[in-house]
């Protein structure tokens, strides 16, 4: 497996796939495979290394605001049924979206728009994604940035704390997952995109553009990792 996952990254590197990569393979609770190849961005960036930190995307939704749901239930301070309208100020047509709607993207909210159009105040979000117009009813699974960016203010109104904070105290910690956490600082850090405007590789900001305009630390994206943690 060793020896064929180092093909694999390889060869995509070098027919320009993508810059660099970090992969591992694992069945149960063993490690099968892991190989880093490439740059950190193009042309002359640094190699990429086990412990190199990527932005994680909407894995952030699995790792942080999933994980922090659950352990909400176990505590007995949300269940699935609990509404957006218990956490958040919200209208009438929204204030009955649950927790279980939230999770499993059948809430109909809106998928996916720019926040920063609607709102210059990050702290305003929440208002601006209940205001939009629904996608459709809610029984039908539709993908939802939004809606996890909501699941998110609701657990940060639950816990008392901000999600940056939460995920650091009760999972990477714990988990000792130490290159993991929202707005990373430092060298080794994967480039996410090009700055359309300066052409200046953008290291260490979250590629996805509301968790950018959320300071980096949102429910739907923003999280870095490594392949290692």
């Amino acid at each position: 497996m060793q020896e064929l996952l180092e093909t694999i990254v390889e060869q995509a590197v070098e027919a320009g796939l993508f810059p660099g990569a970090a992969a591992a393979v694992g069945g149960g609770s063993d490690l099968l495979g892991m190989h880093t190849a490439g740059r950190l961005w193009l042309d002359d960036g640094p190699e990429v290394l086990v412990d190199t930190r990527f932005d994680m995307a909407s894995c952030t939704k699995v790792m942080v605001p999933t994980m922090l749901a659950l352990m909400a239930m176990e505590r007995g301070i949300l269940t699935l049924d609990d509404t957006i309208g218990r956490f958040l100020p919200a209208p009438k047509d929204r204030a009955g979206i649950t927790v279980r709607q939230l999770m499993t993207h059948t809430s109909g909210i809106n998928p996916h728009v720019l926040l920063h159009e609607y709102t210059n105040d990050p702290e305003d979000v929440v208002r601006v994604i209940l205001e939009l117009p629904l996608e459709g009813p809610a029984g039908i699974p539709r993908y939802s940035c939004l809606g996890f960016i909501v699941l998110g203010k609701m657990l940060e109104k639950a816990y008392g704390q901000t999600m940056d904070k939460l995920a650091q105290e009760l999972i990477f910690g714990p988990l000792r997952m130490t290159s993991t956490g929202y707005c990373p600082e430092g060298n080794n850090i994967a480039a996410t995109e090009v700055d359309p405007d300066t052409g200046e590789a953008l290291v260490g900001v979250v590629h996805d553009e509301n968790a950018r305009f959320m300071g980096g630390v949102s429910a739907n994206a923003g999280l870095f990792s490594t392949v290692a943690d």
